[in-house]
């Protein structure tokens, strides 16, 4: 009887150490999301080290890609949240529906497969002249609702 439980035992840390493992697969093969090097999280002088900003830090000077414009927005506590980068619109509608397909399948659905914290969508509709992809840190963002929701429960006392 003292063997089979030892046998039990065994089977069981086995079983125990190969599900910790496949986890630790699953974290490490899920890849941190990043916007061309753009990483969530970042300092403004993390983010200076990557692209080439305006003297705040939020926009970038030459956001190449085809992009016109690229800004970016940090948390309360310094940390890169949100990333809005803007192509133009090209006239035609077929070329406009590639460009909007082109942003999805590059950026959109790789965010949402790859990470949960990462929201990504494109605005359409408040620039008629541009596509609008919007990159949020669903994390950060939260966070920071709690903190600023906290800071006004404080006031309503």
């Amino acid at each position: 009887m003292r063997r089979c439980g030892v046998l039990v035992v065994l089977v069981l840390l086995f079983a125990v150490s190969a599900a910790a493992q496949e986890a630790k697969k699953g974290e490490a093969g899920r890849e941190t999301f990043s916007f061309y090097g753009l990483r969530f999280g970042m300092t403004v002088e993390e983010v200076r080290a990557v692209v080439q900003t305006g003297e705040r830090g939020t926009e970038v000077l030459k956001p190449g890609h085809g992009m016109m414009y690229q800004l970016m927005a940090y948390d309360y506590r310094g940390r890169l949240a949100e990333i809005r980068a803007w192509w133009e619109r090209p006239a035609e509608p077929q070329r406009e529906e590639g460009l909007r397909r082109a942003l999805t399948e590059k950026f959109v659905q790789p965010a949402a497969a790859r990470s949960r914290e990462v929201s990504a969508s494109i605005d359409e509709f408040s620039n008629r002249a541009v596509l609008t992809l919007v990159l949020v840190a669903l994390d950060l963002r939260e966070e920071g609702l709690n903190h600023f929701k906290g800071e006004f429960l404080k006031q309503l006392e």
